[in-house]
């Protein structure tokens, strides 16, 4: 690096790029994620709930990785026991474990609400009744389309 040029800052992405490291825990956000304050986290640690990383920065502070959090706030937060991580951002697993119980009433209330439009469009139009109405996108459903091939 040149002593002239100005250090850059690293951006988050920059920062959690290494998936297969654990994401350590920056308090604020597992405040943010999950409600839990950093003095719930020493209390978890000082009872040996926690186990603590070791990093080589600022002097060997201990780090608690926030998937061991997120298995300790399991029962709390709605989430799966311990969300498992497949080569992704942990931040992103974690998110999506909490997005995922409102995401879930979203998606029945989403589903319900597209049926009933669906049939109300077919009660006030039969004429112009849809070829298809909507399949979930995901599911072993498939819809036959007018064309006759599978959707």
């Amino acid at each position: 690096m040149n002593a002239n040029q100005p250090r850059k800052r690293r951006t988050d992405r920059e920062k959690y790029q290494w998936t297969h490291l654990p994401l350590l825990l920056r308090s604020n956000m597992v405040q943010r994620v999950f409600g839990v304050s950093a003095r719930d986290i020493q209390r978890w640690a000082k009872e040996g709930r926690l186990k603590p990383v070791y990093t080589g920065l600022k002097g060997k502070q201990p780090k608690y990785p926030t998937l061991q959090v997120a298995a300790l706030l399991g029962l709390d937060a709605g989430l799966p026991a311990a969300p498992v991580l497949v080569g992704q951002d942990l931040r992103e697993t974690i998110t999506q474990c909490t997005a995922a119980t409102l995401n879930r009433f979203r998606k029945e209330i989403q589903e319900d609400l597209r049926q009933e439009l669906a049939a109300l469009a077919v009660a006030r139009k039969p004429e112009r009744a849809p070829a298809r109405v909507h399949a979930p996108r995901r599911g072993a459903e498939t819809a036959v389309v007018a064309g006759g091939g599978t959707y």
